[in-house]
């Protein structure tokens, strides 16, 4: 019976079937090449998904509240044993920043920005990206971990840093810190720092803290804007390279070949502007944004830069890490002007 067996049940002469238990479509049922005995277990690949489980109950209880998927409905999704096998370790290596972690992260960011020669909380001010951007977020549990020194009225939106900074007692404002969640390829920042860098230099100092960054990110804004400082709080290498720990360079292959095979159709490339689809700026990717190849989000979304594998819901998809913004469904406002 595949894997079943039916117990018999016996009262008054009247034999009948025991309920029957919730089938574990994973649980197997072997015969014993020597002995020709049949017993019945799991796979090693069920075995795998209860002690990710197991060892991991932060990120399965954010799919629980999150996901509208469990972690063997998403896995169900891909057709081969390999390719749930290899779509459990990528879940696996995939990082989730908590909010709490998140915060935590948010002081030792302050910590920092305190150290720096000249620093002085009441003559600085802080800023994000546009309205409705997870940088108006970070900045609101900035405020929130740094309460002492950072007050409410201390944040504007970037596009206001060119008005006239704002007086106290007998201080001027001189340090602008700019604030967001995620430096992915840098160009969205590079677009809004050279639309205002005549706005920038009337700062002493200006400090760029992006929770997680990625080198090439780093390397523009370095290299394009040295009035800016950038200091994220951690730094993460894309999957395919060799600095990112956990896979073969075996196993990067085959994951790059189930990426393509599925990611294809998880991000909208029918319907980019033209201007994307160039090779030279192409968007959309089933390695992320950009080719971002991230493995790395938040609690409260998920960066289109990873894999839309985890966050996509385009032609029925149903992700595992969703995302609440502009990827996972198209939207022509997604692509701000500069940004292709």
């Amino acid at each position: 019976l595949e894997g079943e067996s039916v117990v018999h049940f016996v009262q008054f002469g009247t034999a009948f079937p025991a309920a029957r238990p919730e089938r574990r479509p994973a649980s197997v049922c072997r015969r014993s090449p020597e002995t020709g005995d049949v017993f019945f277990g799991i796979s090693r690949l069920e075995r795998e998904i209860r002690r990710v489980e197991r060892e991991q109950p932060h990120k399965m209880a954010y799919v629980a509240m999150n996901s509208d998927v469990t972690l063997r409905g998403w896995l169900d999704q891909f057709e081969t044993r390999e390719e749930k096998r290899l779509a459990l370790k990528l879940f696996e290596h995939y990082r989730l920043i908590g909010q709490r972690e998140l915060r935590d992260g948010l002081q030792k960011q302050h910590e920092w920005l305190r150290s720096q020669p000249g620093f002085d909380p009441e003559t600085t001010n802080y800023t994000y990206f546009g309205f409705g951007k997870s940088g108006g977020l970070i900045h609101y549990f900035y405020r929130q971990a740094n309460r002492e020194e950072v007050p409410t009225e201390s944040g504007l939106e970037f596009s206001r840093i060119g008005d006239p900074p704002p007086m106290t007692p007998g201080r001027r404002i001189e340090t602008l810190v700019i604030l967001d969640d995620f430096l992915g390829t840098g160009r969205e920042a590079h677009w809004h720092f050279r639309v205002n860098k005549e706005a920038l230099q009337r700062y002493k100092n200006v400090y760029f803290l992006p929770i997680v960054a990625f080198d090439e990110g780093v390397d523009l804004l370095t290299k394009e804007h040295p009035e800016v400082t950038v200091h994220p709080l951690e730094r993460h290498p894309k999957f395919s390279s060799d600095d990112f720990p956990g896979f073969s360079k075996a196993e990067k292959g085959k994951i790059r070949d189930l990426l393509v095979k599925y990611g294809s159709n998880l991000y909208p490339t029918d319907r980019l502007p033209p201007k994307s689809l160039k090779p030279e700026n192409r968007v959309a990717s089933p390695f992320g944004y950009r080719d971002s190849e991230a493995m790395v989000g938040f609690e409260y979304n998920t960066p289109s830069n990873t894999f839309p594998i985890f966050w996509s819901r385009q032609n029925g998809w149903k992700p595992i890490f969703p995302r609440y913004d502009s990827y996972d469904y198209f939207r022509k406002s997604a692509y701000a002007p500069g940004f292709l």
